[in-house]
């Protein structure tokens, strides 16, 4: 039978199902992926397992929040078995064109009864079309899955965002939430004042699987070859308005936000307890963004590669606007960095936080972390990461995202590391997919540092449904 029509049959399923897809069956994930007997959460190979929470030892710690981080990459990105049940293959390992364990949850748009497009006849051919275009080789549960993408706003404290991102090749960036089965079960409760570590009673329990949320930034990557397609992990995706119609697309991951409610494991007491429930991670396409050193270095890196979130048409004037001297000042009015208006590609940057990390994210692939020394931390983190999946018998694209970093909340309500938010300018980007953006001219340095954190902008923002969803779900917006 023709591959294209293979597709077509696999997709039109779709038609059927659609309808169906979020309802409470089909959105309670049957395996939580905590770690059992046949199944050891690791750090130096790929899992499908990872604890409820951090060990005694590790809890509080920046190495151990990193290396829970890792874990939880692992198995949040495993290959699911089907669509229905929601749980991983483990009788396979990560390849191309897998669809997730998070990406069969129920999003953002499932609780806000947000009313998608029917997919007509030749939107599931378009899509088959797609398919086959990126591989013959794609999978029946590859083809089977569409996201349905329309939210191109980063998070804002007004009700209505006016930043958005735009790529290189001038397409937006598409985000979606997604919420496991405990979020959900929170989120549906009319008590509602937060999301919960899974089990009432429960202080400390490996065991215990928390709330998670997912964030997830997407680019179009249709127009690209073939081989630039394969760099990413992708998807079919119908790109909608509001009350319009589908256009088929395949896009690429360009980052995942994932905050975590743990279960820290221990006899731990408030005082030597220094990690709350709340982990912050985020993991990025290792060519989203260039990183900045100072003048010189920059010129040089940014005119190797090309970059996702960073358009290079742009002038000297431009460039040393962004400048005193050497050394880099976002703050200047002139600079481009870091600043977005609609329809315009982006600039975006990460800075060197130089007290983490000796190398560029970028720059961290199997031979320079087997050259390196490796003696930051963030380094020896994400080269773990890039090592297991390059051990991989086949090929995935997820060796090429990397972890950013970690965040946690302690139980007195301070984000840790500390660092990270009483740093410099320096150590203020580290989120270019999902939240690059801070109004430099209208913020000081000092609330500059002290805001630019994970949970401060979700809890500051309006509807970009991490923490913000259930004003949402009723109908606030």
């Amino acid at each position: 039978m023709n591959r294209i029509v293979k597709s077509v049959i696999a997709i039109y399923l779709i038609l059927f199902t659609q309808v169906s897809i979020g309802s409470d069956k089909q959105s309670r994930n049957t395996q939580d992926q905590l770690p059992s007997d046949k199944c050891e959460s690791s750090l130096d190979e790929v899992s499908y397992c990872f604890s409820g929470g951090m060990f005694a030892g590790s809890a509080g710690t920046q190495a151990g929040v990193r290396n829970y981080a890792l874990k939880q990459f692992y198995a949040l990105n495993w290959p699911v078995k089907d669509l229905e049940s929601q749980s991983p293959n483990i009788d396979i390992k990560p390849a191309q064109f897998d669809i997730l364990i998070w990406q069969t949850w129920r999003n953002k748009d499932d609780l806000n009864s947000i009313t998608r497009p029917k997919l007509t006849k030749v939107d599931i051919n378009n899509a088959a079309f797609l398919a086959n275009s990126l591989s013959p080789m794609t999978t029946s549960v590859f083809n089977s899955h569409i996201e349905f993408l329309h939210d191109i706003y980063v998070p804002e404290e007004s009700n209505v965002s006016d930043k958005s991102i735009v790529t290189s090749g001038k397409s937006e960036v598409y985000y979606q939430v997604y919420y496991n089965s405990v979020a959900v079960t929170d989120l549906k409760s009319k008590k509602f004042v937060g999301f919960t570590t899974g089990k009432s009673g429960v202080s400390y329990a490996q065991e215990v699987r928390g709330a998670i949320l997912v964030k997830a930034a997407w680019r179009l990557i249709t127009d690209l070859t073939p081989e630039e397609q394969r760099k990413y992990h992708t998807s079919l995706a119908c790109i909608f308005r509001e009350n319009s119609s589908c256009k088929m697309e395949l896009v690429g991951l360009l980052g995942l936000h994932v905050a975590n409610k743990s279960n820290p494991n221990g006899d731990l007491s408030p005082k030597d307890n220094d990690l709350s429930t709340w982990t912050w991670s985020t993991y990025e396409y290792r060519y989203n963004a260039p990183t900045v050193v100072n003048k010189k270095d920059f010129i040089q890196s940014y005119l190797i590669n090309d970059w996702d979130l960073f358009d290079k048409n742009i002038s000297k004037e431009q460039i040393d606007s962004c400048f005193n001297g050497e050394v880099l000042d976002p703050t200047s009015t002139d600079c481009i960095f870091n600043k977005s208006k609609f329809n315009i590609p982006s600039n975006i940057i990460r800075t060197f936080p130089s007290e983490l990390r000796s190398i560029k994210i970028e720059n961290l692939d199997p031979n320079t972390c087997e050259e390196a020394s490796l003696s930051k931390d963030l380094d020896k983190s994400t080269c773990t990461m890039i090592a297991a999946y390059n051990d991989l018998e086949k090929k995935s694209p997820l060796e090429n995202y990397r972890l950013i970093d970690s965040i946690w909340m302690t139980p007195d309500k301070k984000i840790k590391p500390s660092d990270y938010i009483y740093g410099t300018i320096d150590n203020t980007f580290r989120n270019t997919s999902m939240e690059p953006f801070i109004n430099f001219e209208e913020s000081s340095k000092e609330v500059l540092s002290k805001e630019r954190n994970c949970i401060s902008c979700h809890q500051r923002s309006k509807y970009d449904g991490m923490f913000t969803v259930k004003k949402i779900i009723n109908g606030d917006k």
